[in-house]
């Protein structure tokens, strides 16, 4: 792509991104000094902003203290709130900004902001249903169950082959669940069954957060509702958590009405923050947890690359590639051992797809084949 076409695309995203973004009534845009919502009226965007503030308060396990500095304002014929200040630090901090290399998913942004993870990363399609489904730390809404801030939105879609799949979800569904998982019947196309889509986390009726994809052209950023990547218009599919995907495993079959209504769907997932720690690890098992340790200095010192133009050193690249496998290979074969604790097995699965997604994020970047 030439330099030109280059400078283009970059002003109409500017533009793109300087146009107030509407959802039900709300709209938002990004200036200098934040992140500003604008409304018909000063409850509604109180409302909203209270929204916001819970989401922050859980995030970052704190109780706002700084009510009074919330001003509605009427600005060029509109009424406007700065709710910049009532947002987590790390969303005020890289909200919408610039991203240079692949990396970080719309999972690894989900689960971080749940603190199950330590840095946003990439995190494969099995990893975010270990945590979201097999552990304490995270559990399914009941049908009926009021949304919270900073809930996640699942959304689920028919699923499609594109190419070989990864062997790193299916090693490990296959070692800690023998039997459940399935092959696909088809080497490229639809398999009638239904997979999880796409992430994002919840933050009222109007707007919600998150990554689309780990390309770098995706940003961390707010998104109207109604816009969320694979989310249903049909309000009947939207949240309902009443419907169980068909996932492709153990004996299910495939389905063929995928084509009509709730094909595609979402469901709503609450996780308790802060409550990954590990007190109670066997003692055979307490390297696992100086291995977690090292592997998050790597994906610190990933994630700061991707917003620079700076490369990795061949001898850190080296080291990044030697270290995670031999990493992934331990922890694969601890798994297969068995006889863990909940706790002990948590670590390990944490450390097993933390070093795989080092391997996964330097492949992205093609670094490494």
């Amino acid at each position: 792509m030439s330099t030109k076409i280059r400078t283009i695309l970059a002003f109409l995203l500017f533009l793109l991104l300087s146009i107030p973004q509407v959802a039900l009534g709300l709209s938002y845009q990004f200036e200098k000094e934040g992140l500003i919502l604008l409304g018909s009226s000063c409850s509604e965007l109180l409302k909203a902003k209270d929204s916001l503030c819970s989401w922050r308060d859980k995030v970052e396990g704190r109780k706002s203290s700084s009510e009074g500095l919330f001003q509605c304002e009427k600005k060029r014929g509109k009424l406007q709130l700065n709710v910049n200040s009532c947002l987590p630090i790390f969303v005020k901090q890289y909200q919408n900004k610039k991203i240079y290399k692949h990396g970080p998913n719309c999972w690894g942004t989900a689960l971080y902001l749940q603190n199950i993870i330590k840095i946003p990363r990439f995190i494969f399609s099995k990893e975010v249903r270990y945590w979201l489904e097999e552990t304490p730390l995270c559990r399914r809404l009941e049908v009926g169950e009021k949304k919270k801030a900073g809930d996640i939105i699942n959304v689920f879609g028919k699923e499609y082959i594109f190419q070989k799949e990864d062997n790193v979800d299916k090693d490990f569904w296959q070692v800690l669940f023998p039997g459940r998982y399935q092959s696909a019947t088809v080497k490229k196309g639809y398999t009638g069954f239904q997979h999880l889509l796409h992430s994002e986390i919840y933050l009222n009726e109007h707007f919600s957060f998150g990554k689309m994809s780990p390309n770098k052209e995706d940003r961390f950023t707010f998104s109207p509702l109604n816009e969320v990547y694979g989310r249903s218009r049909d309000k009947d599919c939207q949240e309902s958590q009443s419907i169980i995907p068909n996932y492709r495993e153990y004996d299910e079959i495939p389905r063929t009405e995928y084509g009509s209504k709730c094909s595609y769907f979402t469901e709503v997932y609450r996780c308790d923050q802060g409550q990954l720690k590990f007190h109670a690890i066997a003692k055979e098992n307490e390297e696992f947890l100086s291995l977690n340790k090292s592997l998050d200095t790597i994906h610190k010192k990933l994630f700061q690359l991707i917003f620079s133009r700076k490369q990795i050193s061949s001898s850190d690249l080296r080291h990044y590639v030697s270290f995670s496998n031999k990493v992934s290979m331990k922890a694969l074969k601890k798994l297969q051992n068995g006889n863990l604790s909940k706790e002990d097995e948590m670590l390990i699965v944490l450390v097993y797809f933390s070093a795989n997604s080092i391997l996964k994020t330097l492949n992205f970047q093609e670094l490494i084949d």
